[in-house]
C-alpha cells in the first residue's frame, strides 16, 4: 500500500491536529507524487506545511513504517532506522534552507485559503 492510500484509509480516524492538518494538505494535492519515499514527498509538501502539519506528516510516516505491513517505503529506509529518521527529517531541512519559507506561506494561502 502506498503512503497516499494509507493516509486516505486512516486519516478520518485521527484526532491529532497535526495529523489532521497534514492529511488535509496531502489529500488536497492533485499533483502529489504517488511515492512512499518521504524525501520525494517532502519536495512537494515543504512549502505548504506549517510546523504542526510537518510534525503530523512525520508521525504518519512513522506509523506507516511500523504498522503497515505492506508499506512501499524504499528498502534502505525499511532496513536502516537512522536513514529512515534522516529521510523523514528532510522536510525540515528543506523548510530551513528556504529563505522564503514563512508561515503562512503564499503557496499554502493560494491553495487552501488564508490561515485563521
Amino acid at each position: 500500500m502506498d503512503f497516499l492510500s494509507f493516509v486516505q484509509r486512516n486519516s478520518s480516524r485521527q484526532t491529532d491536529p497535526g495529523i489532521l492538518a497534514a492529511a488535509k494538505i496531502i489529500l488536497g494535492l492533485e499533483d502529489l507524487p504517488r511515492s512512499s519515499d518521504p524525501r520525494i514527498l517532502a519536495q512537494s509538501l515543504h512549502k505548504l506545511m506549517d510546523p504542526q502539519a510537518t510534525k503530523g506528516f512525520q508521525v504518519m510516516m512513522m506509523v506507516y513504517k511500523d504498522l503497515e505491513p505492506a508499506n512501499e517505503l524504499p528498502e534502505e529506509l525499511k532496513r536502516d532506522p537512522h536513514l529512515f529518521l534522516q529521510a523523514i527529517s528532510h522536510i525540515n531541512e528543506l523548510q530551513n534552507a528556504d529563505p522564503h519559507h514563512r508561515w503562512p506561506s503564499p503557496l499554502h494561502q493560494e491553495r487552501f485559503g488564508k490561515k485563521k
